[in-house]
């Protein structure tokens, strides 16, 4: 009799348990991120025990449990392949978490090689410490996605060339320069990331831009080769059937390897709730969608690609996020408490934001994640690195350590704002 009675009840604890652990299981493995950011190195299993601390867990998920991601942009329709690998070289060992790239694949290869060269030759092999790897996309017209064009020989000769003096990515060779070159080519494609603000300065109008789009086999292809981790889709309101198709040709190798999926967007007046609720349930309706184990990244693109300009133009995204932060609707359906999804800062960011981030205790809200820098991690960095192309064609910057101490030395100041 006390026999079958102790047998009742280690049947009933063994249940119990059980239960326990099913009910459990999915926000285990949210938290469960793979230790390895290799696209060649196969996940490591999580530790079993409760008490694991964040040391435990991938750099970039570490960064945005505690709101210190940071993310380097090269630009979305960046395609200078010498700066793009030095730069990722620079900002590797400066220690930012993810690299955001065009989705061409010699992009992706020169930024990857970048980011090897920095992490075998100046940190150890210590993998843990590999950046991620995203390339941008946009699911219609976008800005970042555009190139400037014009025809130098059709302007007047006694013409100031402002378009030369306020380009930032350093596109529109000089008159001198060009002649050498013998082409017929206002802007060097390559260099050239789509702000635009050689447009309106043009005193006669000559300077207009394409827009190009990333389709859907670049994308799928980046991910079944593991030549990335991470994805961002460019979107604003009204784009939501565009957004539909664009996510419905993803393939389930995107789902399926990618770390992050992040979604960068403007401020949409009413709308930017709303929508973003749209876009969420457009990508958890996907029939594929339960072979995402990453996170998602919500990307506030206050004043895009203005960082650079002044310290002023970062007040736009962080009043983007504390917008967003602060709805108790949108926190219901992304659920920025579960580790699952992220604000990030963006569109504006420079060596001020993260000082304006602290005075207005945005740092301290549940779900946020960090910062992306762009034109202003790039341009003066970018000076340095084009003398130096210009000295010795496809150079490499470790090869060169005056110029190399001058470029990690910025990097490693703009993200110490965020990291110290």
């Amino acid at each position: 009799m006390l026999v079958n009675l102790l047998v009742i009840i280690v049947i009933i604890v063994i249940y119990d348990v059980n239960s326990f652990m099913i009910d459990h299981i999915k926000s285990i493995r949210s938290l469960s991120l793979s230790l390895s950011l290799s696209p060649s190195s196969s996940s490591s299993s999580s530790s079993s025990s409760s008490s694991s601390s964040s040391s435990s867990l991938s750099q970039p998920y570490t960064s945005l449990l505690n709101g210190k991601w940071v993310k380097l942009i090269c630009g979305a329709s960046n395609q200078d392949i010498p700066l793009i690998r030095n730069l990722c070289t620079i900002y590797t060992i400066a220690g930012v978490d993810c690299i955001d790239l065009s989705a061409d694949p010699a992009v992706t290869e020169a930024a990857r090689e970048g980011v090897n060269t920095g992490i075998k030759n100046f940190l150890n092999n210590e993998i843990d410490k590999i950046p991620y790897l995203m390339i941008s996309v946009n699911d219609d017209e976008d800005p970042h996605f555009r190139k400037a064009q014009f025809n130098p020989n059709i302007c007047p000769s006694d013409c100031k060339r402002p378009c030369e003096k306020v380009c930032p990515a350093l596109a529109i060779p000089s008159i001198e320069k060009l002649s050498l070159a013998n082409v017929n080519e206002g802007v060097i494609s390559s260099k050239c990331y789509g702000c635009g603000r050689c447009v309106p300065i043009c005193p006669y109008g000559f300077i207009n831009t394409t827009s190009h789009f990333v389709d859907t086999n670049t994308i799928n292809k980046a991910f079944s080769l593991n030549k990335v981790e991470a994805i961002e889709i460019h979107t604003q309101y009204g784009h939501d059937n565009h957004f539909l198709k664009l996510w419905s040709s993803i393939g389930e190798d995107v789902l399926q390897s990618s770390k992050v999926i992040a979604i960068s967007f403007p401020f949409m007046n009413d709308d930017t709730l709303p929508y973003l609720n749209k876009l969420f349930t457009i990508m958890s309706n996907h029939p594929k969608y339960e072979l995402f184990q990453g996170i998602h990244i919500w990307q506030t693109d206050g004043r895009p690609m203005s960082g650079d300009i002044g310290k002023g133009t970062t007040h736009a995204c962080t009043q983007l996020a504390s917008y967003i932060l602060q709805n108790k609707k949108l926190h219901d359906k992304l659920d920025f408490n579960n580790g699952k999804h992220f604000i990030q800062l963006a569109g504006g960011t420079n060596d001020y934001t993260s000082t304006l981030v602290k005075n207005e205790n945005l740092h301290l809200a549940k779900g946020f994640g960090g910062y992306a820098f762009g034109g202003y991690a790039r341009k003066e960095i970018n000076q340095h690195l084009q003398l130096l192309e210009d000295k010795y064609p496809g150079s490499k910057i470790e090869d060169y350590p005056i110029e190399f101490e001058k470029c990690l030395h910025i990097a490693k100041k703009l993200i110490a704002t965020v990291k110290e």
